[in-house]
């Protein structure tokens, strides 16, 4: 009996965290990924840069990612739980096509936007970097970047 109640605890949790906005109160930074079903250049980033090492180990690490289908999805939960539309999100991250990634810093500010389909794993793992190290206080990403380069 008491094996058969946690089981439908964890199947209860786990179904709560299937739903949009559940990660709502995460201390890991976020990373917004927005997509649309009709493009080919985000079923290539899913299958490329988004899922392939480094990028692909920092992002299940370190920050949560959650999934914004601009096909079928007209709201969106933010970090901090504040819910908007998704085409005011869209404009205010000045986000004009698909794929992009915005992530925010633990503090749920949006500390970067990356766009298109031509990023590397690499590419994002140093955005990444950007964001988790909170290099962001100190220096914009081409800085960062150029520093890291030398």
């Amino acid at each position: 009996m008491k094996r058969s109640f946690i089981c439908w605890i964890a199947v209860i949790y786990l179904v709560l965290m299937s739903l949009p906005g559940a990660w709502a109160g995460s201390s890991k930074p976020w990373v917004i990924y927005v997509k649309q079903d009709t493009c080919h250049a985000c079923a290539m980033f899913e299958h490329g840069a988004l899922s392939q090492s480094p990028f692909k180990a920092i992002l299940d690490d370190s920050l949560t990612l959650v999934t914004v289908n601009i096909d079928t999805q007209d709201r969106l939960t933010l970090p901090g739980g504040d819910s908007v539309a998704v085409g005011d999100f869209l404009t205010r991250m000045q986000i004009h096509g698909s794929p992009a990634l915005v992530f925010f810093n633990t503090e749920q500010e949006p500390i970067l936007v990356r766009q298109g389909s031509g990023q590397s794993s690499e590419g994002l793992a140093l955005a990444a970097r950007y964001v988790l190290d909170a290099a962001y206080e100190e220096a914009p990403f081409a800085v960062w970047l150029e520093g890291r380069r030398r």
